[in-house]
């Protein structure tokens, strides 16, 4: 699990909430969620993966939604958690044919 910030302050370092880094993205391998132990060969090898982004805040002039973690905690991370995600990524598809 690993979480994308921009060049802010650490949230410990810092004491003003404006100077705070933004949480850009984070990617999730399946299974820190417990979904499954294995890829899709059965190995325990290369996991499919999430990756989250924050959602887009005005539709008139596309900005993002501002994600600063106040504590050392992920909000990204959680709100995959409590919510179904509001993005779907195409399935990777794995041609037979396809000889590396």
């Amino acid at each position: 699990m690993f979480t994308l910030y921009d060049c802010g302050a650490n949230p410990k370092k810092s004491t003003m909430t404006t100077d705070v880094r933004q949480e850009l993205a984070a990617v999730i391998y399946v299974n820190y969620f417990k979904f499954e132990d294995t890829n899709v060969l059965g190995f325990k090898g290369p996991r499919k993966m999430h990756i989250l982004i924050p959602g887009i805040y005005d539709v008139n002039t596309y900005e993002r939604k501002s994600i600063r973690p106040v504590a050392n905690i992920g909000v990204l991370r959680y709100d995959m958690v409590d919510k179904t995600p509001d993005l779907c990524l195409l399935e990777r598809i794995c041609h037979e044919h396809f000889v590396p």
